[in-house]
């Protein structure tokens, strides 16, 4: 992927990092061996016994692949951002034989071998200072041709990750390889969502996926046990509803337990077999939000309009009430505005207005009509 085309010859320079944000890779180079190693990858290895498994694949192209591919099963969101930023890495890159970096002390606590010493190997930039003509991406070619397959796909997952790390703030490399460490072992294979939510979390950044839903962590909520109480969407869907830019609720065990209906543009889904229009009020209120019990039944919506609900072989129409329309975990009507007439219990009392019932079909309260 990356080309001996893309090499760019510089004469006699010393290229500043101190210019902009922080770090982009960092190798170890021994007096005793002619390879360099990535940093993330003997640290991981030698100070926290974390062993990088990068697959079968001969080449480092193959091996990001296989990293990226064992991250989309328990990360899907961000292996599909950093899949996008892998396939432009190649012509984002900037390569040079001749110069060095100016230092960059921003690898923190590293233990190292006596007779080794930390060389910066590359350096990127931010998107606001890659200039027409710039590069994002930096590399000493020199380092990068003395570094395994392996350690080459590690360079680029560092890359990836700093990309990330960049956008949330970071101005120093520990975290990132932290990240790239856990991200290159089979580690990564085990972890849930509760673990990537830590991981997440620890490193610094602000996406996540929970649960199977895509989530920004800046402005989250949690529950008293550390789990995510609530978050804004990022993506994915509700049957035909985007989650994107909706606050989203979750209970404690990760399943969903509301989110808003803030648009003011009706939607349709389908509810307790029946397809039913839904709208909210412009607002995060209780009756601009569907909320669903602990198993996905639907408990409460606003529905634009009116659905059909069968009361005691009935069928009447029900509109929203304080909190939209409300139902039992069995889907039977919990609370509403009956807009026909319910002839109900033995004497045949008119019911019409608003109405709660408890899960037998039992009224317990009314109300006057409302119109």
């Amino acid at each position: 992927m990356l080309s001996v085309l893309s090499l760019i010859l510089f004469s006699s320079l010393t290229f500043a990092g101190g210019d902009w944000v922080g770090n982009g890779g960092n190798v170890l180079e021994c007096a005793s061996s002619e390879k360099v190693q990535l940093l993330d990858y003997y640290e991981g290895q030698q100070q926290r016994q974390i062993s990088v498994n990068l697959g079968p694949g001969a080449t480092y192209q193959e091996k990001v692949l296989f990293a990226l591919d064992r991250l989309k099963a328990v990360n899907p969101t961000r292996a599909a951002q950093y899949m996008q930023w892998f396939a432009s890495f190649a012509e984002e890159t900037q390569w040079f034989s001749e110069g060095k970096f100016l230092p960059i002390r921003d690898s923190g606590a590293v233990i190292i071998p006596v007779e080794c010493e930390i060389r910066q190997i590359a350096i990127q930039r931010p998107e606001d200072l890659i200039m027409p003509g710039d590069k994002r991406y930096l590399v000493d070619l020199r380092l990068w041709n003395r570094l395994s397959e392996q350690d080459k796909a590690g360079l680029v997952l560092h890359e990836l990750i700093y990309r990330e790390g960049i956008e949330n703030g970071q101005s120093s490399s520990p975290r990132v390889r932290y990240f790239n460490q856990i991200l290159s072992s089979s580690e990564i294979s085990t972890y849930n969502s509760l673990q990537l939510l830590k991981l997440v979390k620890q490193v610094g950044f602000g996406v996540t996926d929970y649960y199977g839903w895509a989530v920004n962590l800046r402005q989250a909520t949690y529950h008293d046990n550390g789990t995510l109480r609530g978050a804004l969407g990022v993506g994915g869907f509700w049957q035909s509803v985007s989650l994107k830019n909706r606050w989203i609720g979750f209970y404690e065990n990760g399943s969903l337990a509301h989110f808003s209906i803030d648009s003011l543009e009706p939607v349709s889904v389908s509810v307790f077999g029946q397809e039913v229009t839904l709208q909210g009020e412009g607002t995060s209120a209780s009756l601009s939000r569907i909320s669903f019990y602990e198993d996905g039944t639907v408990e409460s919506m606003p529905v634009k309009g009116s659905m059909q609900i069968n009361l005691q072989g009935q069928s009447v129409r029900v509109a929203n009430t304080s909190g939209g329309i409300s139902f039992w975990p069995d889907g039977s009507l919990r609370e509403g505005t009956l807009l026909d007439v319910w002839h109900y219990g033995e004497e045949r009392q008119a019911v019409q207005g608003a109405v709660e019932l408890d899960e037998k079909g039992h009224l317990i309260r009314r109300a006057f009509p409302l119109f």
